[in-house]
C-alpha cells in the first residue's frame, strides 16, 4: 500500500511541477490508469493530503481528487453512505493546518457531494460536525466556517437550513464576542499574532455571516425578521465596525493583516445592507407589528422602523461618510489596488443609498452632500488608465462602461455605486440638484470664458488634463441625473444656456472623451431641450450625425454617436422635431455607409424609414445601392471579422423597410427589386447562405404590397426545387414563399397547370434527382425531409401543410394529382414510424382535405386500396381519425375535422366499407361538437382570431420570422412541431375555415337527412349513448350570438414610453 501511495505520489509531482511535455503526459496517462479503480484512488489521494508535508503535492492531489468527484457525481457513482464517508475524511483534512489552495480544492469536493446529497445525509454529517468541532482552535473555526458558507450555498429541500441556523446562532455569537475580546487584549499588549489570528476569526465570521444572510435574502426573507429581533449582532457589528488598526479606521494597505481588517468591516457592512434593504421592503408590515399604527393605508412620508439596525446606522453613518471622504481626498477611488478595499467602499456607499433615502438619515446628507458633488464623485468617476487603453483596444466596452454608470447601473463597482448615491441624493435632498447645477455653470465658465474670446485660435481649442477631467465627471453626473432635472423647467433652461453660449467651443475642441461625452449628453437630453428653439436643437443633431462620420477619428465617438442616434430615431417626440431634416439626414448618412460598421447606425437608418413614409425616390434608390455593395463587401469578409451577419441583417432590414413605403408604386418596388436582383439570384450559392432567410423576406414583401408576381419572382420560384434539395427536402421559410406565390400567382399557376402537377408514378420520394417546379411534387418530397441524414418530423409537416393548401386553393384543378397526394400521404404514415401525434395530425389533415375538395372521388381511390385484410384504406383513415381525435387541438384543425367527415353524412350512396362504423364517426361528430359548443367563446385559436379581425401584419414577413424559423428547425422535438403547427405561414388553411359555422352546417346536415331519409337518421340516434344523446339535443338546440361592434368609435391611444428614473 505505502509503495502504491509513494507511485501515486511521484506521478503526481510530475504532472503538477515537470515542464518536459512527454514526460507530464506519460504520468498523466498511468494516473489515468490508476484512476480507473475510483475508490481506491480516493483512499489514497485523501492520506496523501493528510500525511503530506509537501505543498505542491497536497495541491495536486487535491485538485485531482476534486477532478475524480465531480465526474463521479456528475455520473451518479457514488452512494450516499460513500458520499457521507468522504465528506467526513474531508473535513477532517480540513481541520488541519493546510495551505489556502489545497483548502480552496477541498471546499469544492465537499461543494460536489453537496450539489449531489439527494437524501440530505451529508448536509446532516456535516452540519453535526460544524457543531461539535466550532468551538475548537482557530483551524477548526476556519474549517466549520467554510462548511457553514457551503451548506448554506448548497442547500435542498432535505435539510431544514432554517433550524440549522437557529442551533448554530449561539456558537456565532459566542465566536464573535471571544474574537473581539482576544482582539482588544492582543492590541493592548500589541501582540501581533494574536492581532492577525483574532482579526483572521472576525473576518471569516463576518463573512459567513454575509452569506447565512444572502442565503436567506434569496430563499427565505421572513428568518430576516428573526435577526431584526434579535440584538446581539447589532451591537456586535457596531463594536466592529469601530475597531482601529493602527488608530486607523480602514487601511487599503496590500498586507494580510490589513487586507484581512478591511475584509471584516467589508462583510460587516455587506449584512448590514441586506437587513437594511429588508427594513425598507418590509416598511409597512413592521410598523403595523410593532403597534405605533394600527393600520397603514399610504407608505409615502413613513419613516423605516427603527430597528436595532437602523440604530446603529445612526450612531456610526456620520463617521462612515467622513471616512468616504477622507478617502476621495487621498486617493484615486476607481484605482484603489486592494480589492478588499474596493469591496469596502462598495459596501460603504450601497449603505450611504439605503439610508440616503430614509428621513432619519437626512440631516447627515445635508451636512454633507456639498463635499460628496464637489470631491467624491467626480473621484470615482474620472477615468482610470485602463479606461483610458479602452479607447484604442475595445471602444465598445469603453462606450458601454459610459451606460453602465449612468443607465443601466448593473455592474457592482466604485462608479456605478457612486453614481447611484449621487442619483439618490439629488432626488432626496433639497438643494442638492440646484448646487450641482451651479457647480457646472461656474466651471463651464471658468474654463471657457477666455477661449470664448479666442474661438478662432486653434492653441485655445486645447483641453489640459485637469480641464478635460472635469469636463467629462461633469457631464457624465448630468447624465445620471437627467430623470430628475428633466422635471424641472428652469434647470433644463440652465442646461440650454450653456450648450448655447459654448457650443462652437465644445464641438471643435479638441478631445475625443469630450466629444464622446456630449453624444451620450444628446442620449438622455435630446428629448428635453430646445423644445422651442429647432434651430439650436438641429445644431445638436447635425454634431451628432458628422460624428457618425468622421474620418479617422477614434472609434469612441463614432460608436456613442451611434448608439444615442439610433435611440432618437426610435423617439417619436424627436422625429416629428427633425422631420423636414429627414431627406436630407438621410442624404448625409447615405454617405457614411461604406465605411460604417456599427449597427446602431443602420438600425437608425431603418428607424427614419418607419416614421417617414414620404423620402424620395431617388434618394431610396441611391440607398439600396449603397447597401447591395455593403452587403457584397461583408459577405466577402464573413469568417475573418466578426459580426459581420449582424451588419448583413441590418442591412437587409433598411431595404425591406424601403419597399414597404407607402409613396412607393408598383412600378418603384420592381425597380428596387431590380436594383436587388443581384443578390436575389444568389439564392441557392455559398456567399448567401447568411441571407437567403432576408431575400426571401424582401421578396414576400413586394409580392404582396404589389398584389402579383413578377417576373424576377417566378425565376426564384423555378429555382425552388434546387434549393428545397439542397435543404435535404426540407422548404423551412420557402413554404411560406409559396404560399404567397399561390396566392398571388394564382391565375398564372392554373394557367399552366405543370406547375401544379405533373403526371407521375409514385413509388415514394426517396431519392433527390426531381428538379421539377411542380408543386405537389415539392410537397411529397418534403415529406422524407431531413436533418443530419435523418428523417425530421418538423421539416415533413411542412409538406402535409403545403398539400393542404394546394387542395384548398385549387378547387376542381387537382383531380389527376388527387391519387398522387393519397399515395404519397399513406406511404409517409407508414413508413418510417411517426413519432409525434402532432405531424400524425398533419396527414390526417390532408386526407379530411381530400374529402371535402372531391368526396366521391377520394373514397373511389381509397375503398379500392387495401390496408389490411377487411380493411380499405378508407376505412384506416376514418379510424385513425376517429383515434386520434384528442389529438386535434388547433381550431382550424378540429373544423376541418368535423367538415371533412360530415361529408360521409350527405352522400347518397354511402362506400360499403365504412357502413359499420358510421355510428361511430356519428357519435364522434357529436362529441366533437359538443366540445366546440361548450369551448367555443374560450378557446378562438390565436390565428383564427387575427385572420377574422383582418389583421394581415401578424402574418407579415418581418425580421421575427426568422428569428421564429431558426427556433422552430433547431430540434426536431414536440416543442418545434407544435410550434410549426401553431405558426402555419399557409394564412389561407385558415381563412378557408374562418367563416365556417360547424354547428350550423351540421344542423342542416340533420334537417336534409330528416327530410330525405328520416330512418337512416333516427337509427343512428338510437345507437348513441344516453350522454351523446344529451350532447345531441344541446347542439340542436344551441344558438350562436354575435356581438355588432362595428358601430364602435376607435379610441387612439398614445403609446407612452417609461422613462428611468
Amino acid at each position: 500500500m505505502a509503495e502504491g501511495y509513494s507511485r501515486i505520489s511521484d506521478l503526481l509531482i510530475i504532472t503538477f511541477t515537470s515542464h518536459d511535455d512527454f514526460l507530464r503526459k506519460q504520468a498523466e496517462q498511468e494516473l489515468d490508469l490508476i484512476s480507473q479503480d475510483k475508490k481506491s484512488i480516493i483512499i489514497a489521494l485523501l492520506h496523501i493530503i493528510k500525511n503530506s508535508s509537501n505543498p505542491n503535492l497536497r495541491q495536486a492531489s487535491s485538485t485531482k481528487l476534486r477532478n475524480i468527484l465531480k465526474h463521479l457525481n456528475e455520473n451518479s457513482l457514488l452512494t450516499s453512505l460513500e458520499q457521507c464517508q468522504i465528506s467526513e475524511d474531508i473535513f477532517n483534512i480540513m481541520l488541519l493546518q493546510i495551505d489556502k489552495t489545497t483548502l480552496f480544492s477541498l471546499n469544492l469536493s465537499l461543494k460536489s457531494l453537496l450539489l449531489k446529497d439527494k437524501t440530505g445525509l451529508v448536509y446532516s454529517k456535516l452540519s453535526n460536525f460544524v457543531e461539535q468541532n466550532i468551538n475548537g482552535p482557530v483551524t477548526s473555526i476556519k474549517a466549520c466556517f467554510q462548511v457553514i458558507k457551503l451548506l448554506f450555498s448548497t442547500s435542498t429541500n432535505n435539510f431544514s437550513i432554517k433550524n440549522y441556523f437557529q442551533s448554530l446562532f449561539p456558537y456565532l455569537i459566542l465566536i464573535s464576542r471571544n474574537a473581539l475580546t482576544s482582539l482588544n487584549q492582543a492590541f493592548t499588549t500589541q501582540n501581533e499574532d494574536n492581532i492577525k489570528t483574532s482579526i483572521f476569526v472576525i473576518k471569516d465570521w463576518a463573512e459567513c455571516l454575509s452569506k447565512i444572510l444572502g442565503h436567506f435574502k434569496i430563499k427565505s426573507p421572513e428568518v430576516l425578521k428573526w435577526f431584526l429581533e434579535n440584538f446581539d449582532i447589532p451591537e456586535i457589528f457596531l463594536n466592529i465596525i469601530f475597531l482601529k488598526l493602527s488608530d486607523s479606521f480602514i487601511s487599503f494597505d496590500t498586507n494580510p493583516i490589513s487586507e484581512d481588517f478591511t475584509l471584516m468591516k467589508a462583510n460587516v457592512l455587506k449584512s448590514l445592507n441586506i437587513l437594511m434593504q429588508y427594513t425598507s421592503e418590509s416598511k409597512k408590515n413592521l410598523i403595523e407589528e410593532q403597534g405605533k399604527i394600527e393600520k397603514i393605508q399610504t407608505l409615502m412620508g413613513v419613516d423605516i422602523p427603527e430597528t436595532p439596525y437602523v440604530i446603529i446606522c445612526t450612531r456610526f453613518i456620520k463617521k462612515l461618510i467622513e471616512i468616504l471622504l477622507e478617502i476621495s481626498r487621498t486617493t484615486t477611488l476607481s484605482e484603489i489596488l486592494s480589492e478588499p478595499g474596493r469591496i469596502f467602499v462598495i459596501q460603504s456607499l450601497d449603505l450611504c443609498v439605503k439610508c440616503c433615502k430614509q428621513r432619519i438619515f437626512f440631516a447627515y446628507f445635508i451636512e454633507s452632500y456639498r463635499n460628496f458633488i464637489i470631491e467624491f464623485i467626480p473621484n470615482a468617476l474620472t477615468t482610470t488608465k485602463d479606461e483610458l487603453k479602452k479607447i484604442q483596444t475595445d471602444p465598445h466596452e469603453f462606450v458601454y462602461l459610459a451606460f453602465d454608470i449612468c443607465e443601466t447601473q448593473e455592474s457592482e463597482n466604485i462608479k456605478t455605486m457612486s453614481a447611484k448615491l449621487f442619483e439618490t441624493i439629488c432626488e432626496n435632498i433639497d438643494g442638492a440638484l440646484k448646487f450641482f447645477i451651479c457647480l457646472i455653470v461656474q466651471s463651464f465658465d471658468i474654463i471657457f470664458s477666455d477661449r470664448l474670446l479666442n474661438i478662432n485660435s486653434k492653441q485655445i481649442l486645447d483641453y489640459t488634463y485637469d480641464e478635460e477631467k472635469v469636463l467629462s465627471n461633469y457631464i457624465i453626473m448630468l447624465c445620471t441625473i437627467s430623470y430628475n432635472i428633466s422635471r424641472r423647467e428652469y434647470l433644463i433652461q440652465i442646461i440650454e444656456n450653456l450648450l448655447t453660449k459654448y457650443y462652437n467651443i465644445l464641438v471643435k475642441m479638441q478631445s475625443v472623451i469630450i466629444s464622446s461625452r456630449l453624444c451620450l449628453l444628446m442620449y438622455f437630453y435630446a428629448e428635453h431641450i430646445f423644445q422651442n428653439d429647432e434651430s439650436e436643437f438641429i445644431k445638436w443633431i447635425w454634431f451628432l450625425i458628422n460624428s457618425m462620420g468622421l474620418e479617422n477619428s477614434p472609434q469612441i465617438v463614432l460608436i456613442q454617436a451611434c448608439e444615442t442616434f439610433s435611440a432618437l430615431a426610435q423617439n417619436d417626440k424627436i422625429i416629428l422635431i427633425i422631420n423636414s431634416y429627414i431627406p436630407e439626414i438621410l442624404k448625409k448618412l447615405i454617405c457614411y455607409i461604406k465605411n460604417q460598421e456599427n449597427k446602431n447606425f443602420f438600425e437608425a437608418i431603418c428607424g427614419f424609414f418607419k416614421w417617414y413614409q414620404n423620402i424620395p425616390y431617388d434618394l431610396v434608390v441611391e440607398l439600396v445601392q449603397k447597401l447591395i455593395d455593403k452587403i457584397l463587401v461583408l459577405v466577402s469578409k464573413l469568417g475573418v471579422c466578426k459580426n459581420k451577419d449582424i451588419l448583413i441583417s441590418k442591412c437587409w432590414n433598411i431595404i425591406k423597410t424601403a419597399c414597404r413605403l407607402k409613396s412607393f408604386n408598383t412600378d418603384n418596388r420592381l425597380n428596387i427589386e431590380k436594383i436587388i436582383s443581384p443578390l436575389i439570384f444568389l439564392l441557392g450559392k455559398q456567399e448567401a447562405e447568411i441571407f437567403e432567410d432576408y431575400i426571401v423576406i424582401v421578396i414576400m414583401s413586394i409580392m404582396r404590397q404589389n398584389q402579383k408576381v413578377s417576373a424576377i419572382e417566378w425565376e426564384v420560384f423555378s429555382i425552388i426545387p434546387e434549393l428545397q434539395l439542397k435543404q435535404k427536402g426540407s422548404l423551412q421559410n420557402f413554404l411560406k414563399l409559396i404560399s404567397y406565390f399561390i396566392k398571388y400567382g394564382h391565375d398564372t399557376i392554373l394557367c399552366n397547370l405543370n406547375t401544379l402537377f405533373n403526371d407521375f408514378s409514385y413509388n415514394g420520394i426517396s431519392d433527390a434527382t426531381i428538379k421539377s417546379s411542380c408543386l405537389v411534387e415539392l410537397a411529397a418530397r418534403a415529406l422524407y425531409s431531413k436533418k443530419d441524414n435523418k428523417i425530421n418530423e418538423v421539416y415533413n409537416s411542412e409538406g402535409a401543410i403545403l398539400l393542404q393548401l394546394l387542395l384548398i386553393s385549387f378547387p376542381n384543378y387537382i383531380d389527376n394529382a388527387l391519387p398522387v397526394i393519397i399515395s404519397s400521404i399513406f406511404a409517409r404514415y407508414k413508413n418510417p414510424p411517426i413519432k409525434e401525434s402532432s405531424f400524425k395530425i398533419r396527414l390526417l389533415c390532408v386526407i379530411l382535405q381530400c374529402f371535402v375538395y372531391n368526396f366521391p372521388l377520394t373514397t373511389s381511390l381509397l375503398s379500392t386500396e387495401i390496408y389490411s385484410p377487411n380493411i380499405s384504406y378508407l376505412k384506416f383513415a376514418i379510424l385513425e381519425i376517429i383515434n386520434n381525435f384528442s389529438s386535434f387541438k388547433y381550431d382550424c384543425d378540429k373544423k376541418l375535422m368535423i367538415l371533412g367527415l360530415s361529408q360521409i353524412l350527405i352522400q347518397s350512396e354511402i362506400p360499403q366499407d365504412i357502413t359499420n362504423i358510421l355510428s361511430n364517426i356519428f357519435e364522434m361528430l357529436i362529441i366533437a361538437l359538443s366540445a366546440q359548443t361548450s369551448d367555443k367563446a374560450f378557446n378562438t385559436n390565436k390565428m383564427m382570431k387575427n385572420i377574422s379581425q383582418n389583421n394581415p401584419e401578424d402574418f407579415d414577413d418581418n425580421e421575427t420570422i426568422i428569428k421564429e424559423s431558426r427556433l422552430i428547425y433547431s430540434d426536431s422535438n414536440t416543442t418545434s412541431l407544435d410550434k410549426i403547427n401553431k405558426s402555419i405561414p399557409c394564412t389561407q388553411i385558415l381563412t378557408s375555415l374562418k367563416d365556417f359555422d360547424e354547428i350550423s352546417y351540421f344542423k342542416n346536415i340533420l334537417h336534409t337527412l330528416n327530410t330525405s331519409n328520416p330512418t337512416f337518421i333516427k337509427h343512428l340516434i338510437t345507437l348513441l349513448s344516453e350522454a351523446s344523446k344529451n350532447h345531441l339535443i344541446n347542439i340542436i338546440t344551441s344558438t350562436i350570438i354575435t356581438f355588432d361592434n362595428s358601430d364602435q368609435t376607435k379610441i387612439v391611444r398614445k403609446i407612452v414610453k417609461a422613462k428611468r428614473k
